[in-house]
C-alpha cells in the first residue's frame, strides 16, 4: 500500500516536522518520540477511516500501549533530517526537535485538517502524561485491538470492527 502514496517520504518527513513544531509551540515542551509515534499512527488510521487510504502508509507494530512505526523506529539512532532531529534524552528516550518549517503542500486538505485536529486534541495530554501510553486510553477501536505486544503488527484493517475483506 505504501508504494501507492505519492510523495510518501516527503510526507513522512514533513509530518514529523509538523508534529514536532506544533507540539512544542502549543505546550512549550519538545515532543517525545513515543508521542510522535502516536501522532503518526493516529494520522494514518484516521485517514484510513475517513478516506479508505492511509496518509503515510507506515507499518506499525505495538509495544504495550505504544505504536512503533517500523520505518522511523529502525532509523532512530541515525535519524537526522533536514526538517527535524532526534535528540537522546535520559532513560533511552528521544526528543524530536524541528529544524525547519514543515512543508505541507504534499498533503491533502483533509490530511492537514486531521493533523491540526490531532495536535489540538492530544498535545497537552501527551505533554502531561508520564508515559505516552497513558495519554489516549480512550482511543478508538483499532488502538484497543492492537496494543498488546511489540510482535503484534497493526493492520490498517484494524480500523474496522468487522472483517472488511469478506464479500
Amino acid at each position: 500500500m505504501a508504494a501507492n502514496i505519492p510523495y510518501r517520504e516527503d510526507k513522512i518527513k514533513n509530518a514529523v516536522c509538523f508534529f514536532a513544531s506544533e507540539h512544542e509551540r502549543l505546550t512549550s515542551r519538545p515532543l517525545t518520540h513515543a508521542s510522535l509515534y502516536k501522532y503518526l499512527a493516529f494520522l494514518d488510521y484516521a485517514s484510513i477511516e475517513k478516506t479508505g487510504r492511509p496518509a503515510l502508509g507506515l507499518l506499525y507494530r505495538t509495544k504495550g500501549r505504544r505504536p512503533l512505526p517500523v520505518h522511523t523506529y529502525a532509523k532512530l539512532h541515525s535519524l537526522w533530517e533536514d526538517r527535524f532531529i532526534f535528540l537522546p534524552r535520559g532513560q533511552g528516550g528521544y526528543l524530536v526537535r524541528p529544524t525547519a518549517e514543515p512543508d505541507l503542500r504534499s498533503f491533502s486538505p483533509l490530511e492537514v485538517s486531521e493533523m491540526k485536529s490531532l495536535i489540538e486534541t492530544y498535545a497537552h495530554r501527551f505533554a502531561k502524561a508520564r508515559d505516552a501510553g497513558e495519554a489516549a486510553p480512550e482511543a478508538t477501536g483499532f488502538w484497543k485491538r492492537t496494543w498488546t505486544t511489540i510482535s503484534e503488527s497493526m493492520g490498517f484493517d484494524d480500523v474496522f470492527e468487522d472483517d472488511v475483506f469478506i464479500m
